[in-house]
């Protein structure tokens, strides 16, 4: 992208403030930000945001690195995990509303995995019960949380959603560009 993209400008505010508001507007809890590159800049962003920070020192390994900081830096009655990208700020309100409902009508001892669809094809954000947690922390270095779903098939669940924005990140200054245009088009535009 050039320049750290959860900073940059999005409906009036920055990528990661904007993400952190639609986390604890559809019922997460508590919304932990794990930093790394430039992670200063990024606590700073969030100042008036309730998110708490967790910075991971061993972001230069990859993303699986940065899953495991929040997790550890979650409380220790935590019942799931919403893994949120912090590069995918079209996401909405209604699709963490729905996984979070989704979660609640399962049994408190249920070990699931629910994960967004969107015209057959798999999105973000995931959700996984806090059963799986020992597993994200001790495995899956190759794979990364992909290794998650594949190790345990018949706990993921799909969760079809209206919304395409599960599929949408931004890794090109032009993913940046149809990020705004289609904000501009819902009317929330700068």
């Amino acid at each position: 992208m050039g320049s750290q993209k959860v900073l940059l400008p999005y409906g009036g505010t920055t990528v990661v403030e904007h993400i952190a508001h639609v986390l604890e507007e559809g019922g997460v809890d508590q919304v932990i930000v794990v930093t790394g590159h430039k992670g200063q800049r990024v606590a700073s962003a969030l100042v008036n945001s309730r998110a708490k920070i967790a910075f991971n020192e061993a972001y230069p390994t990859g993303m699986l690195s940065s899953v495991r900081c929040g997790i550890r830096s979650a409380s220790a009655d935590t019942q799931a995990f919403l893994i949120a990208l912090g590069d995918q700020p079209s996401i909405q309100t209604a699709v963490i509303e729905n996984l979070i409902t989704v979660f609640r009508s399962y049994a408190s001892d249920s070990a699931i995995i629910l994960v967004p669809t969107h015209g057959g094809r798999r999105g973000h954000p995931m959700l996984f019960s806090r059963h799986l947690r020992d597993q994200v922390l001790t495995r899956f270095d190759t794979e990364g949380l992909r290794g998650l779903l594949v190790a345990n098939p018949d706990l993921v669940q799909e969760i079809p959603m209206e919304h395409r924005s599960i599929l949408c990140d931004m890794d090109y200054p032009g993913d940046y560009a149809k990020q705004l245009d289609a904000l501009e088009k819902r009317g929330l535009g700068q």
